[in-house]
């Protein structure tokens, strides 16, 4: 940890709002592969969200709490626990990650929240700049390739024997939709007693599944173009 950043954190200390916790008190029961410089570094941040975030929760009332650290180096970042005491009792835990040096401002403004809020819901100015890269912002596909084969049957169309049918497909599947499109292609054989029937036809699907079950119903529609020809 840069010693410039300890300067920086005690300097902005005595800038900070007039609202103060009422017997504030912020102590590390259990630290692992961290110096000292570092936990007065984190002790720091904390006390200055602290102040922020219980000023913007309530500006009248104080409250009297005492937070117990643990902070384990991990690489170059840290695993910070929290303990929310009141009145000698345990009443809230929390912990939150940090990845480097560059996000443990951001980390520790988060850590301030919960504990006061007493709720483990990051919100999105605290957002650090590794989690924004890893948020899901798809939603998850099961793809599948289809293709069969087998007889089809026609009427009306002067074809005696069945048809013979190919399909191929791929579906887009997630856990309460899903999307497909597909070829099909039917024909029959001519004989001296029937036509030549052949059957073309490009179909999209889209389908609504009921349940999240390994078995479901599911509620849906097709939308298909199709050509004929019969000789």
């Amino acid at each position: 940890m840069k010693t410039h950043l300890i300067k920086v954190i005690l300097a902005t200390c005595l800038f900070c709002s007039s609202y103060a916790l009422a017997n504030q008190g912020i102590s590390v029961t259990d630290s692992v592969k961290v110096t000292q410089d570092d936990q007065k570094v984190i002790v720091s941040l904390l006390k200055v969200h602290l102040e922020t975030a219980a000023s913007q929760k309530n500006r009248n009332n104080k409250e009297d709490f005492k937070v117990e650290l643990s902070i384990i180096g991990v690489g170059e970042g840290y695993r910070i626990g929290a303990k929310k005491v009141v009145n000698g009792k345990d009443v809230f835990f929390t912990q939150v990650v940090s990845t480097s040096e560059n996000d443990l401002d951001r980390v520790v403004e988060r850590l301030a929240r919960n504990i006061v809020r007493e709720k483990d819901e990051p919100e999105v100015d605290t957002v650090t700049a590794r989690e924004e890269k890893n948020i899901d912002r798809k939603r998850r596909t099961s793809n599948h390739f289809l293709f069969g084969f087998g007889p089809a049957f026609a009427w009306g169309l002067g074809a005696t024997g069945p048809l013979y049918n190919m399909r191929i497909g791929f579906n887009w599947e997630s856990a309460q939709s899903r999307l497909g499109i597909s070829y099909d292609r039917s024909a029959s054989l001519s004989d001296e007693k029937s036509y030549e029937v052949e059957w073309d036809n490009i179909g999209m699907t889209a389908d609504w599944i009921a349940t999240p079950g390994e078995i479901s119903p599911f509620f849906g529609g097709d939308f298909c173009y199709g050509t004929a020809r019969i000789d």
